[in-house]
Parts: C-alpha cells; sequence; structure tokens
C-alpha cells in the first residue's frame, strides 16, 4: 500500500467505525431500555398488589368486609409472581429476536449482491 491508500483506508474505516458505533449505541440502549421497562412495571404492579391485597385482607380480618382471606391473599402473590416471571422471560425474546433482526438484514444485503466476476 502506498501512503495515500493507507491514509483513504484509515479515513474510510473511521467513518465506518463512526457509523456503527452511533447505531451499535442505539441498538444496545433500546435493549436496555426494553428490559429494564418490563421489570419496573411489573414491580410497580407486584407492589400495588400487594397493597392492594393488605388494605382488602385486613378490612377482612378487621370488619368482615369483602372476600380476602390469607390464603387467597398468598394464591395471589403466587400467581402474580408466576406471571410475572414469564412475561419477563417473553420480553427478553423479544429483545433477543430485535438482537438477531440486525444480523439477518446483515447477511441478507450480504447474500443479495450481485456478483462481480469477471
Amino acid at each position: 500500500f502506498s501512503p495515500q491508500e493507507r491514509v483513504a483506508l484509515e479515513k474510510r474505516v473511521l467513518k465506518q467505525n463512526g457509523e456503527f458505533v452511533k447505531a451499535h449505541w442505539d441498538a444496545r440502549d433500546t435493549m436496555n431500555d426494553t428490559a429494564w421497562i418490563t421489570h419496573w412495571i411489573q414491580g410497580i404492579a407486584y407492589s400495588a398488589m400487594l397493597v392492594f391485597g393488605a388494605y382488602a385482607l385486613a378490612d377482612h380480618t378487621k370488619y368482615g368486609v369483602g372476600a380476602m382471606e390469607v390464603g387467597t391473599f398468598y394464591a395471589f402473590c403466587k400467581i402474580y409472581l408466576s406471571v410475572g416471571k414469564y412475561v419477563g422471560r417473553i420480553s427478553g425474546v423479544f429483545v433477543h429476536m430485535q438482537r438477531a433482526v440486525v444480523s439477518v438484514r446483515e447477511i441478507t444485503a450480504l447474500l443479495n449482491q450481485t456478483d462481480q466476476r469477471s
């Protein structure tokens, strides 16, 4: 390689690297946000369910109002945790699918190139 070719190659690599890094940061942030939003929403909903259940259980225990008993409250918590665990896993699957789509697009672009045979 001549010095001019090396400079041109280095400029091209730096330009492509700058474009890649920006896209990579966006993709990483999107994946992390998707995963954490699901966990936060699940945690907030579980906290609200605990507060509601505790008040309903206290009303039933103290005043005899409502149908929330200890067993019902416990079952409610276990069911919510089981469903929440699988919803979290589904969210993880969507994140992995987003990551896979990027790779599939790159492979598709590579395979769809025209031959340059002479």
